[in-house]
């Protein structure tokens, strides 16, 4: 899986969006299409951007892996290693972030390939060195938006 790494470094240069409230509304759009789902994210918090973190990622409450998987599925080709529900076989224990209690958003790197500078490196590697990345929800969603949007792929180099 991917490791995105999340940034911890003001920025203040404006993103594409002239307003915060553009991008929630793109979000809120993406979940009525792709999951079915009415969200109304008018209230949500959106943490500070961040120098070279440009994309925002909106994970909805209680949206499980399984359920934004099978959104990707009905959008393009999919394979997991199991039958079983991811929701079911996945230890969530080490994720940093959890939609369990709220929605939330992050700013993450809008690169199409996973960042150079951490190749070869495992998610422990990383973990150990203080290195946040995104949580397989963010990833999965990241992924069908990005498909939505472009018609393409992340990851098309590296996995």
């Amino acid at each position: 899986m991917r490791k995105e790494v999340v940034g911890d470094v003001p920025d203040s240069t404006p993103g594409p969006f002239e307003k915060p409230t553009d991008l929630l509304t793109e979000w809120q759009a993406f979940y009525a299409d792709a999951l079915k789902l009415d969200q109304d994210f008018s209230g949500l918090a959106i943490p500070a951007k961040r120098k070279g973190f440009e994309r925002l990622l909106v994970v909805a409450q209680d949206v499980t892996p399984q359920r934004v998987y099978e959104a990707c599925a009905k959008l393009f080709p999919c394979w997991k290693w199991t039958e079983e529900s991811l929701d079911e076989v996945i230890d969530f224990s080490f994720q940093t972030r959890s939609a369990e209690n709220g929605s939330y958003a992050i700013w993450a790197r809008d690169r199409v390939e996973a960042d150079d500078e951490f190749k070869n490196l495992s998610a422990n590697i990383l973990t150990e060195r203080g290195i946040p990345g995104i949580t397989l929800e963010e990833r999965l969603l990241y992924e069908a938006k990005y498909f939505k949007e472009t018609g393409k792929h992340l990851d098309i180099r590296n996995t």
